[in-house]
This record gives C-alpha cells, sequence and structure tokens, in this order.
C-alpha cells in the first residue's frame, strides 16, 4: 500500500470532509438523547446514506488545489 503523494493535504478533499461529517454525526447522535430523538434511526440512515454517496462522487472529481 501506498499513500498518495498530497496525503498531507487530503483534509481539503471534500470527499473527507464528507467523511468526517459522517463520523462526526454518528458519534454525536449515539452521545446524545437530543439527537437521537431529532434523528430518528430511519432518518439517521438516510441521512448517513446520502453524505456516503457525494463523499464517493466527490472523491471522484478532480480538485486540482489538493494536488499541488
Amino acid at each position: 500500500m501506498k499513500l498518495v503523494p498530497y496525503w498531507r493535504n487530503a483534509w481539503k478533499l471534500v470527499s473527507v470532509q464528507l467523511i468526517a461529517l459522517i463520523t462526526v454525526l454518528g458519534g454525536l447522535r449515539e452521545a446524545s438523547e437530543y439527537l437521537q430523538q431529532l434523528l430518528p434511526p430511519e432518518l439517521y440512515l438516510k441521512v448517513n446514506a446520502g453524505l456516503a454517496v457525494c463523499a464517493l462522487l466527490a472523491r471522484l472529481i478532480h480538485q486540482p488545489k489538493v494536488t499541488k
């Protein structure tokens, strides 16, 4: 396995930001009863799946400012 040459700038990738958002949202939802009530399981799964699809699509888009 070999890292991409611009791995230090990976945080700038929209796909990485979306994956971080998925992770944070999941952690906050588990830690907060309020968020569990606000986002019922069905809605949370739809939001999570939508963000994951967006992350996949974002990864396929060339982002020249990151590769420099």
